[in-house]
């Protein structure tokens, strides 16, 4: 049995983990998919919908209730409130405590945990000590760790931050199998978390994800920049991914070339209602009625601007941007 562990599901959460994991189970053999388990770390997915997308994949759902303070072979633990440093090292705790039930019960051969979170901290050490998963590979796959994505946003440095930065480098430092998904990200995971080198080297497998949209237009040619052609952000609107560049670049481009006509779109999902806030005030006010923020829209309506337009990624940082793969096969020019 393959374990995908994941706090993230396309098209039940947003984000880009979970559309990896998505692909990842849509391409597989259906002989693949009836030895895969998706253990869905605190999000519920519609069990009928998933059975319907991912025919023969198993799930399990591990919530905060799921946490034993005594499990099955006696062992004790604290309470999950005791967790203080980070609530993502309860999180991987009850990760492990789940996975440790169900290797009672089926042979697991490989386990894959996001780098993010440091899911996948507590079952490495539990492996490393020779209590549970000794036939099983413990992989952790590069999409980006919050630890990095911290360090190129103006964020407090406060404890949670540093222990949560301790959970994820440890997972990384310890796992059987580190999976990059672009060849020059993981030198760059290895010196930021400064990991030996040699014996990172010797663990690294690099295996792009593959890439599936939902909506594409015909042809197969990207689009002709216009006068009239969109301008699209389609990522999130979170601060690494520098939401706040491609408004006041594309508000210095059409200010400087009067000849474009078109507008800027910001097909992307938003955490925060104030950054969001934040965002459009930097829009000039004789420009407001060419930037459209449509947060939520459906996916039909956002492939076809999409597929019509420039994209631009002005991101600090990217593991592998999905989004700019996306919009390439959908027709769009990308930048």
């Amino acid at each position: 049995m393959k374990v995908f562990v994941t706090s993230e599901l396309y098209p039940f959460t947003h984000g880009g983990i979970g559309r990896v994991i998505a692909n990842i189970l849509a391409t597989a053999t259906q002989e693949e998919r009836n030895h895969i388990m998706v253990a869905c770390v605190s999000f519920s997915v519609d069990q009928a919908r998933f059975e319907q997308l991912y025919k023969g994949v198993q799930f399990i759902s591990i919530q905060d209730h799921d946490y034993q303070c005594v499990d099955e072979d006696g062992a004790q633990y604290p309470p999950l409130w005791a967790y203080t440093d980070t609530m993502w090292h309860g999180r991987s705790v009850n990760v492990m405590q789940a996975l440790k039930k169900l290797e009672r019960r089926v042979n697991i051969e490989y386990i894959e945990f996001p780098d993010w979170g440091g899911l996948g901290f507590a079952c490495i050490q539990e492996k490393r000590l020779g209590k549970a998963f000794e036939n099983a590979i413990l992989a952790v796959r590069l999409h980006s760790t919050d630890s990095i994505l911290s360090s190129v946003e103006s964020r407090n440095i406060d404890l949670a931050m540093l222990n949560l930065y301790a959970l994820e480098r440890k997972a990384i430092a310890d796992c059987d199998l580190v999976i990059g998904q672009l060849a020059p990200v993981p030198q760059g995971v290895c010196e930021f978390f400064g990991l030996d080198t040699v014996q990172f080297a010797q663990r690294l497998v690099i295996d792009p994800p593959p890439v599936i949209v939902d909506f594409s237009r015909e042809g197969e040619r990207s689009v002709v920049f216009t006068q009239d052609t969109p301008i699209v952000f389609s990522s999130k609107l979170q601060e690494f991914k520098k939401p706040d560049v491609f408004i006041r670049g594309v508000a210095g481009f059409m200010k400087m070339t009067p000849e474009y006509k078109g507008k800027a779109f910001l097909l992307a999902h938003s955490f925060n209602q104030e950054y969001q806030e934040t965002l459009k005030s930097l829009v000039p006010i004789d420009l407001q009625n060419r930037f459209c923020f449509l947060v939520g829209c459906s996916g039909k309506e956002r492939a076809e601007i999409i597929s019509t337009s420039l994209c631009l990624f002005p991101s600090g940082y990217e593991s592998f941007c999905l989004a700019a793969y996306e919009a390439s096969i959908s027709g769009a020019l990308v930048l």
